[in-house]
């Protein structure tokens, strides 16, 4: 797993670098409508910008163009990628949208779940396993499944010298009343690497291991039409640091019989609607897909894929024949 400790100035060299190679990035800029796709002409949109205010959680209207007079511009382009979910992706195309895209797009279900951010660590101790205990540790099937477990009870270091120690990152919690609901959690703290480090070795230059009371914690409480399951008031609200609402994609089997083996009819670069589709609703909610999507969708454009990693290739070749249809022909190699 990689971790980044400074995300904006990831993200400020990321742009940058992009802008170096003649990409525009522009922000705070709502594309109100989708007026025309035509093979010939090509896509013709209406843009109009909004203050940076007002964008969701920007401390304004957070409906960004929605509540302003800001004059629209027409805008031609010649290829479209939609990066949204699938259900903006529908009401934005509007009657623009072909049968086909309204039948896959619209077979697409979402929740609305909200992350809590917050540093209360008496509330994750009493809803989550936060310590090692023998009685709820299967025995050892395998040396590698030996060697984890002595980790965890801080018996020996892991690969590379990691100081042992249980440290979990991921957590879930079921519901007495429901066992088929749960909710997510995370540990930020421990999913950062420079934060891994032995508590009973002398610390490092200014790196002094986290005292768990100061860890920071998100919990994720899932569809709020199940908001009477959650634990979210028993979090100590001075301890909040942010909530988040999101849209979140339901794994259910209709999705993989509707959705997943119809994209293929939809990602048309270069033919009658000139559109291609990404975000990970398109195979499985993940971050791998999300970017392996983007990928996909440049690649059909024409950009060349440069391989730097086996595992990586594989994938977009898979998800390439999946929601493309075709058949991937090789990249360039890394030198």
């Amino acid at each position: 797993m990689v971790t980044f400790p400074h995300l904006s100035v990831f993200y400020a060299e990321w742009a940058d670098d992009l802008r170096s190679k003649g990409v525009t990035i522009r922000t705070n800029t709502d594309v109100r409508s989708i007026l025309k796709r035509d093979p010939k002409s090509g896509i013709v949109l209406q843009t109009a910008p909004f203050p940076p205010e007002d964008k969701p959680g920007g401390g304004g209207t957070g409906l960004g163009m929605q509540n302003h007079n800001s004059p629209a511009t027409t805008e031609t382009y010649d290829e479209l990628v939609l990066c949204i979910l699938a259900d903006d992706a529908k009401k934005l195309l509007g009657k623009t949208a072909t049968w086909k895209e309204r039948f896959v797009l619209g077979g697409a279900k979402f929740f609305d779940d909200i992350t809590i951010t917050h540093s209360d660590a008496d509330y994750f101790q009493r809803n989550y396993e936060t310590r090692f205990r023998d009685e709820l540790c299967a025995p050892p099937k395998s040396k590698q499944q030996q060697e984890k477990i002595a980790f965890a009870k801080n018996e020996q270091p892991g690969p590379g010298g990691e100081p042992a120690g249980y440290r979990p990152m991921y957590y879930t919690h079921s519901y007495p009343e429901d066992m088929h609901k749960i909710e997510m959690a995370f540990d930020c703290t421990n999913y950062q690497h420079q934060f891994r480090q032995d508590p009973s070795a002398p610390p490092a230059p200014g790196k002094s291991p986290v005292p768990y009371e100061n860890h920071v914690f998100q919990s994720i409480f899932l569809d709020k039409t199940n908001a009477h399951l959650w634990t979210i008031d028993q979090i100590d609200e001075s301890k909040i640091i942010e909530r988040k609402w999101w849209h979140q994609l339901g794994h259910r089997w209709q999705h993989y019989v509707r959705v997943v083996p119809n994209m293929m009819f939809i990602n048309k670069p270069g033919g009658a609607t000139r559109t291609t589709f990404a975000g990970s609703w398109t195979l499985v909610n993940m971050h791998e897909m999300a970017c392996v999507s983007g990928i996909a969708a440049a690649y059909r454009l024409g950009a060349e894929y440069v391989v730097f990693d086996d595992f990586a290739e594989d994938l977009l070749r898979k998800y390439l024949l999946i929601s493309h249809g075709v058949r991937y022909k090789g990249g360039k190699k890394r030198v």
